[in-house]
């Protein structure tokens, strides 16, 4: 970590540019399997590793999505991952994403929900904080739930029609489910949104808001995100979709 440190000190030394960059750079996510997980691995975490060599040591600090938000927005993180762009009107987003949430409805097989339209109209869940609703282009009955806990029973009972959230995570709660409840169910994939790192609104902020942007285009070029992607058998295909136009 020292020697770390001291690379970080000596780049800002040789490039007045980089000086705006704080030397630990404060990073807040809720755990992700694959993505961020609470050890400091995952594949975001080798990302941003990749973007900050050399120029500020990345600290991960894992939490409640909503509270990562919450801290980034009192300026006592530096920034949060996984943002929809432009979720929150008092932070900062890059021009670049850093990936692409495969979002995954888990509801009864009768009910035949394998599209996003499929959700028109119908009663859907979501964590909360999420606010799916702003993000999907289509009319729901949205409502939000603290934790996953009764999703399962509400989906079975017909209180709930849908129950949104990445792939990954549906994946999950459906393999809490007994064998019997799980053949009535089924998870499809309704749509792709991009994933944002979010910076607090500061000078520390916008400075590394600004050099995220430039190393991601240099990385993109050079192939080093797809290596990471690749390294953490992560799909890649929704990145490329939603890269900047013309890159």
């Amino acid at each position: 970590m020292v020697g770390g440190l001291l690379t970080a000190d000596l780049a800002r030394a040789e490039h007045p540019a980089l000086q705006a960059l704080p030397p630990v750079t404060h990073i807040a996510s809720e755990v992700w399997t694959g993505l961020t997980h609470a050890d400091g691995t995952g594949m975001a975490w080798d990302l941003l590793r990749e973007v900050f060599n050399g120029v500020t040591e990345i600290q991960p600090h894992s939490m409640p999505y909503t509270r990562s938000v919450g801290l980034v927005l009192q300026g006592r993180q530096h920034a949060w991952i996984g943002s929809y762009l432009n979720e929150e009107p008092q932070a900062l987003y890059p021009h670049w994403p850093f990936d692409a949430d495969r979002l995954g409805a888990l509801a009864l097989r009768s009910k035949a929900i394998t599209s996003l339209q499929a959700l028109t109209g119908q009663r859907v869940g979501s964590l909360h904080g999420y606010r799916m609703d702003q993000y999907l282009p289509v009319l729901m009955r949205y409502q939000e739930f603290p934790r996953t806990t009764g999703v399962l029973n509400m989906l079975l009972r017909d209180r709930l029609d849908a129950y949104i959230d990445g792939m990954a995570e549906v994946g999950e709660i459906l393999a809490t489910a007994k064998p019997e409840s799980a053949a009535q169910l089924q998870v499809h994939e309704v749509a792709q949104v991009p994933l944002y790192v979010a910076f607090a609104d500061t000078q520390e902020g916008h400075a590394l808001r600004d050099y995220y942007d430039q190393r991601m285009a240099q990385l993109y070029a050079e192939g080093v995100i797809k290596q990471v992607y690749q390294r953490w058998d992560w799909p890649y295909a929704p990145f490329v979709k939603v890269v900047p136009q013309g890159d």
